[in-house]
């Protein structure tokens, strides 16, 4: 369940984008 986190985090580094974040944040909230 780490590595999951840290793709997350390295794409969210690699975009450097604060739409990407949200979106990403949306994608962890659906999921849960």
């Amino acid at each position: 369940m780490q590595q999951p986190v840290i793709s997350v985090m390295q794409v969210i580094l690699n975009f450097d984008d604060y739409m990407t974040i949200n979106v990403f944040y949306l994608f962890f909230c659906f999921i849960f």
